[in-house]
């Protein structure tokens, strides 16, 4: 019992430090929560109801990837780089702690973009859409949070780390169809934007949704299936700090 209660006490205190500055802050999560009311107005008023639809997808898919490498990827990253995280390792705070600090403290964020798609959903009675879609969304939480261990613990310049995490979460929630199907692009195109971690949890989410999608659902689980081994090997590798 004591050990349990050592552990967590370095959980919590690991979270508290890593939302210290967005506490100080709160601004910042009144403009996530804006944007992302904004950007699903936007898409139902182009698109009606499909286009409800689909943006509640493509909204809880891009959160649960930004969550991993934009979130906890800046997180450890600024951590190496300030040197905090050569504090973490000099007390008896373990990797295990520190990433489940981490991880909890970043988890603040998620209201300001949840409570946006849940009062949306309720009230445009998709309340189904976001139940199927945070599970299908389930294992790329994992993929997104060791993508971001993989670029927070190999960041080497300074000013580099959000240089990285805000383009690879963007492009990956932007550019493949996330927020849009994957039948609107040609076959050949739509076969390589599949194999993007993003891209096949949306469309998944699509055949929960829809009963139907672009891709076979086991090819899409395949892709899914794969990038989680990578991402076993991406933690197994990377999944303690280097230091110079």
């Amino acid at each position: 019992m004591r050990r349990l209660i050592m552990f967590l006490r370095g959980v919590l205190g690991v979270a508290m430090l890593d939302v210290a500055p967005l506490l100080r802050q709160p601004g910042w999560m009144i403009q996530e929560a804006s944007m992302t009311i904004a950007f699903i107005i936007m898409l139902w008023a182009l698109g009606g109801s499909f286009g409800l639809k689909n943006a509640l997808i493509g909204m809880i898919v891009a959160t649960i990837f930004g969550v991993g490498v934009n979130l906890i990827g800046q997180s450890i990253g600024y951590d190496k780089i300030m040197r905090i995280l050569d504090m973490y390792i000099a007390s008896p705070i373990s990797i295990p702690k520190y990433f489940l600090g981490v991880f909890l403290g970043e988890l603040i964020w998620l209201p300001s973009m949840l409570i946006p798609l849940i009062t949306i959903t309720l009230l445009t009675g998709q309340h189904m859409i976001l139940f199927l879609t945070l599970l299908a969304s389930l294992p790329l939480l994992f993929i997104s949070i060791s993508i971001g261990i993989f670029i927070g613990f190999g960041v080497k310049n300074p000013t580099n780390i959000s240089a990285i995490t805000n383009p690879t979460a963007f492009i990956l929630s932007f550019l493949p169809p996330v927020y849009y199907p994957a039948t609107f692009l040609p076959p050949i195109v739509r076969e390589i934007s599949l194999i993007t971690p993003t891209a096949a949890t949306a469309e998944l989410a699509r055949w929960f949704v829809f009963k139907e999608a672009s891709a076979d659902p086991l090819y899409l689980l395949t892709t899914i299936i794969i990038w989680i081994i990578v991402s076993i090997i991406l933690i197994i590798i990377y999944g303690r700090p280097k230091f110079d």
